[in-house]
């Protein structure tokens, strides 16, 4: 499988390390910087993560590889058989984060001998709290003006919906006519979906699903006997109908909703917009159709 590869449009190796660290802070790891050099005594800056069981992670955040740490012991015998280190970095003075510097006393500073023990202050001096607080107190950097509030979104959620589905509709019986297809709408089937797609933009944003069994009833209170619903839930965080309808149209089943045909087929599309700060948006669109099921 591919690594990541993060952009290197702007900023040095030390700048992508420390936004590499605060993100997997963010995610709940236990992250550091650290500084030393790779080939050629070239000085430089990656990320470390230290896992529960011990597994020490380097992080190359200009790449996106990874790459695990498993020391070499210098004192083995010269024909001992040892793991040759796949990373590119040489030496390593010291590793902070946001809470924590430690600088590395270990009788070698190579990295392929260091042990990660960061607790071990034989092999890692901590900097005293005092220190840190001096560094980082009030005062001691230049204040940065306060984070400019979040514009609220201009989207007119509802509007925008029901401009979008109209324009799918149109989409679709163009689409239809030039396969020589009717489209018969069944607005009924359309309210019914929107539900659906609250629930599909609540568990997104929350992790949480809820409404699903509601959803399944009402559909098959709304679906007679013999005949068979298909449904094409989709997300997008854009507003161009065409551009949607485009996308759609490549997903096979999609396409097999969108230009069904049979006895007693009907066809239904529901949008709903939702909106957050700075206009973004989350844009749902459920295609679905009903017809006769033929044995």
């Amino acid at each position: 499988m591919n690594e990541p590869r993060l952009l290197e449009e702007e900023g040095d190796c030390e700048d992508h390390a420390n936004l590499l660290c605060s993100l997997l802070l963010g995610y709940g790891l236990e992250a550091f910087v650290c500084v030393g050099t790779k080939a050629k005594a070239v000085p430089h800056a990656w990320v470390m993560t230290c896992g529960t069981d011990g597994t020490i992670t380097f992080w190359e955040s200009l790449t996106g590889h990874r790459y695990i740490h498993k020391p070499t012991n210098p004192d083995e015998p010269p024909l001992a058989k040892q793991a040759k280190p796949l990373y590119p970095y040489g030496t390593i003075g010291c590793v902070f984060n946001h809470q924590m510097f430690l600088g590395n006393c270990q009788p070698s500073d190579t990295v392929e001998t260091c042990i990660f023990d960061l607790n071990d202050e034989s092999k890692w001096k901590p900097m005293s709290e005092e220190a840190i607080k001096s560094v980082c107190a009030p005062g001691a950097t230049t204040s940065l003006p306060p984070f400019p509030p979040l514009c609220a979104s201009t989207i007119d959620a509802s509007v925008t919906s029901n401009e979008i589905e109209m324009q799918l509709r149109l989409l679709v019986s163009e689409h239809r006519k030039d396969l020589g297809l009717t489209t018969v709408w069944e607005d009924q089937l359309s309210y019914l979906l929107s539900p659906a797609l609250a629930s599909y933009e609540f568990e997104r944003t929350t992790s949480i699903s809820a409404g699903n069994e509601e959803f399944q009833d009402a559909i098959r209170r709304a679906v007679p006997d013999g005949h068979t619903f298909k449904g094409f839930p989709i997300h997008f965080v854009y507003r161009n109908a065409r551009r949607a309808f485009a996308t759609c149209l490549r997903s096979p089943f999609c396409e097999e909703i969108i230009c069904c045909h049979g006895d007693q087929v009907r066809l239904a599309v529901r949008v709903r917009v939702f909106t957050y700060p700075e206009s973004a948006c989350a844009v749902w669109i459920m295609f679905a159709c009903k017809y006769r099921s033929v044995l």
